[in-house]
């Protein structure tokens, strides 16, 4: 496996000891984000699009909510597989969002953190989908965070999202599903869909091998 400063990126962002450095590595990053997870052959949200599209409302009435929206890529993708409707972010660093709104496909930017004690900062209750790429690990969004998109999606809303499969990630994931099994027992979302795809199709540094993440799409239920 050839060693790539792309990768020295990613692992700045990855393996971050704190919301704090993540933001600040972001910063750094993001005049070269695109390019570097093009040449890494980052395929996770084309991936997501091709395991949830048959699923979402497609017209010019629906309302996506790109949720760590980063530099734009989930909603492009999305659009680039035909998607006729609205899109809004939300995104915490300031120099990613601006590198997503120059992509010209949000209606609304949001830059403003995604907690685990807040409501979304936007209408509640209004989505017909929310999409969550890249986003679910330690120090990016918390597992917390859960309720709050649920709350922002209609009644019948999607939320879509993936989670790699690494063993780093291992410890964060298993809070995640904890919660997103608290959310089906007490009725409010449903699983609808759930596979293992492509992430990195590029060899990665913690396996030597390509990347793979699990890909869920859940119907909120009341």
């Amino acid at each position: 496996m050839t060693e790539r400063n792309e990768w020295d990126r990613v692992g700045k962002v990855v393996y971050a000891e704190s919301e704090e450095q993540s933001d600040k590595a972001y910063s750094k990053w993001a005049q070269d984000y695109d390019k570097d997870v093009k040449s890494l052959k980052f395929v996770a949200n084309d991936s997501m699009v091709q395991h949830s599209f048959d699923l979402i409302k497609n017209d010019e009435s629906s309302l996506m909510l790109d949720v760590a929206a980063g530099s734009g890529l989930t909603a492009l993708a999305f659009r680039n597989a035909g998607y006729k409707g609205m899109c809004d972010a939300i995104e915490i660093n300031a120099a990613m969002l601006e590198i997503a709104k120059q992509k010209g496909i949000y209606r609304n930017s949001i830059c403003q953190a995604v907690t685990a004690t807040e409501p979304l900062p936007v209408q509640q209750n209004s989505y017909d989908f929310a999409a969550i790429s890249g986003a679910f690990l330690e120090n990016h969004l918390p597992q917390g965070c859960v309720p709050h998109i649920v709350d922002a999606l209609k009644i019948g809303g999607l939320m879509i999202f993936n989670s790699r499969n690494t063993d780093q990630n291992a410890k964060y994931q298993k809070v995640l599903w904890d919660i997103l099994v608290s959310q089906v027992e007490q009725g409010r979302i449903s699983l609808v869909r759930s596979v293992e795809a492509p992430y990195y199709n590029e060899q990665s540094r913690e396996s030597g091998k390509p990347m793979t993440a699990r890909y869920s799409v859940y119907k909120r239920m009341k």
